[in-house]
């Protein structure tokens, strides 16, 4: 029969009450040394036979004394001594027979008491069994000092864990269960003999036969019982993962081999693209176009005082039928040619629309008139204004030759407007 052993009544304090399994009196003892049978805790789950009589003992503190000899005080406590009786009936198996307060705790145990139990026992005499009462579950008796696990031997504070035995035979521990540890990978599973991954496991504490800790296979891991299903072990597992990221490597290896030959497709192409316009270019140069067409790309306003930055496409018609594009970038009193789309809009996002209008007093060089030629390759000229002459010394910018500060600044972040309109192609 599971009887759960009564609990101490609040606000008493647990150390003072006990409680007993009445087996049988010494009529030797004095008090509650009288009492022969096996302590209980209070809240714990107990499995007994019906007709055991469970006795408890509440004392509470009334008040302080006196010592008679010397100095210092006692505590005065009464005390209410309750016996029950262990019935088949699973609803209320506990029957209480008899119960007495006493103003007293040192007259909880006189003669009338131990009278009134004999009484009892010859009524209900114990059960014939030696056999100590079994606890199957037991409630949590929190620690009152700090202290360390006798199990896994870890910290406990203060106000947690479970207490164990009595007096000075006190223990400590966790309570029903030690903290899990973490599994090793490659380690054999106490359950189903398949070695397992670490986050599919944990190191449990078994307390039988004085305590081992024994890997396992978590349920909350693999989403089933591993006693009651197939599971690959560790090292299929692992072997698994392996050839999953060899195929993503080799898929990613594949892909990115694709992108590369795209991508050198598309220079090629381009490069033909651009080798073919310049021949293009250079054969309809030394003919005159018989019409342009002008369309107006892009069009935006550049600040107070900055006027409009506009991109517009021109389109020179020849005889044989020919129409060559060219585009043309016009911002801030300065306009420039080119024989490239994608450069001509680069260039024309480059200007930004800005609030504040300075004059700068750095004003680049105007560039060369549209009809002077450009020097050979092997006169040196500057790359923003086309200048073969320079009075402080050439500088060389980061794209391209200057021939003063002016000139410099200007190519410092960009292809100066002599070698945009004249020498396009050239990097």
């Amino acid at each position: 029969m599971d009887v759960t052993v009564p609990t101490v009544p609040h606000p008493l304090h647990p150390a003072a009450c006990w409680r007993k399994i009445l087996s049988d009196l010494d009529p030797a003892a004095e008090g509650g040394y009288a009492v022969i049978g096996q302590f209980l805790n209070p809240g714990d789950v107990i499995d007994t036979l019906p007709g055991t009589l469970l006795l408890t003992v509440d004392k509470a503190t009334t008040g302080w004394a006196d010592n008679y000899h010397g100095s210092g005080r006692h505590r005065v406590e009464d005390a209410t001594v309750t016996v029950h009786l262990v019935t088949d009936d699973t609803t209320n198996p506990l029957k209480e027979l008899w119960s007495r307060h006493y103003k007293s705790s040192k007259s909880a145990f006189g003669a009338s008491t131990i009278k009134k139990l004999t009484t009892l026992l010859a009524k209900h005499p114990a059960p014939p069994t030696n056999l100590p009462v079994e606890v199957i579950r037991e409630a949590q008796r929190p620690a009152l000092a700090s202290g360390t696990c006798r199990w896994c031997e870890n910290p406990i504070p203060k106000g947690t864990g479970h207490r164990v035995g009595r007096g000075d035979d006190t223990a400590l521990e966790h309570y029903q269960k030690c903290p899990e540890r973490r599994a090793a990978t490659g380690t054999p599973c106490a359950l189903c003999g398949v070695t397992v991954i670490a986050d599919q496991a944990r190191q449990v504490l078994i307390r039988e036969f004085g305590g081992h800790w024994q890997t396992e296979h978590r349920a909350d891991g693999l989403g089933f019982d591993c006693r009651t299903c197939d599971i690959m072990s560790a090292e299929d597992q692992i072997a698994e993962q392996q050839m999953i990221r060899e195929q993503e490597a080799a898929k990613a290896a594949k892909a990115a081999a694709r992108k590369e030959a795209a991508r050198v497709k598309r220079e090629e192409k381009k490069a033909r693209e651009t080798a073919r316009d310049l021949s293009e270019r250079q054969r309809v140069s030394r003919l005159t176009p018989v019409s342009t067409e002008r369309r107006e790309l892009y069009n935006k306003g550049l600040g107070p005082g900055r006027g409009r930055a506009i991109l517009t496409e021109y389109t020179d018609v020849y005889a044989d039928g020919t129409r060559m594009p060219r585009w043309t970038v016009d911002a801030l009193a300065d306009s420039t040619e080119y024989t490239d789309l994608a450069i001509a809009r680069a260039y024309y996002q480059d200007y930004k629309y800005d609030d504040a209008y300075e004059d700068s007093a750095r004003t680049a060089p105007a560039p060369r008139a549209a009809g002077q030629a450009c020097p050979t390759p092997h006169v040196k000229h500057c790359g923003h204004c086309g200048g073969t002459e320079s009075d402080g010394g050439w500088m060389v910018a980061s794209l391209g030759l200057a021939c003063d500060v002016d000139c410099y600044t200007a190519m410092a972040d960009a292809r100066g407007r002599h070698d945009r309109r004249y020498h396009p192609y050239e990097v």
